[in-house]
């Protein structure tokens, strides 16, 4: 509160900290307060430090370890921010991790398959972008090609022909 800028190891240590405090919480309101804090703790960093795609997707990430299915509406949500507000920096593991977010979103019921269709081609344009800046580096570049596999992947059940005509049927109709 004092010093928000001193050093960005208070927001590498306090989320440290925090997360066993959360594990350590004997009450659910307790917890809910913990998390409360880490979320407001990673906007300071983005205020004071920027990266605010990078720790949106963070916190994103955070909320996905430690609610699991029960924060899948928010932690969906803070992934799409985070690729809206700044998809082209984000680190290419957070693009698989949106991915993996939409379709647990989609099978939940929130959204339509469309979705994950729409967010498929914005994840495998931008890991196609990081590939080709890291065409050089030969160890990131295989990496990211496991990521976009992972993405193709988890995408292939909604790529079959049957899937996509259901799934754009109810736009071509509708339009």
């Amino acid at each position: 509160a004092n010093c928000p800028k001193q050093s960005k190891n208070l927001y590498i240590n306090g989320a440290n900290i925090l997360k066993v405090m959360i594990a350590n919480a004997k009450t659910e309101e307790e917890k809910k307060a913990y998390i409360d804090e880490m979320m407001a703790m990673y906007d300071t960093r983005i205020a004071k430090y920027g990266e605010a795609a990078k720790y949106t997707a963070k916190k994103a990430n955070e909320l996905e370890e430690i609610l699991k299915e029960d924060g899948l509406q928010q932690y969906y949500a803070l992934y799409s921010e985070a690729v809206r507000i700044g998809g082209d920096d984000l680190e290419a593991a957070y693009l698989v991790k949106y991915m993996e977010a939409t379709i647990n979103y989609v099978r939940a019921g929130y959204a339509e398959p469309t979705l994950v269709v729409d967010n498929y081609d914005i994840a495998s344009d931008l890991l196609e972008d990081e590939l080709q800046k890291n065409a050089a580096d030969s160890v990131k570049a295989a990496t990211i090609r496991g990521y976009i596999a992972g993405v193709e992947a988890a995408f292939s059940p909604y790529a079959t022909c049957d899937q996509l005509v259901e799934i754009y049927s109810k736009k071509f109709e509708a339009a």
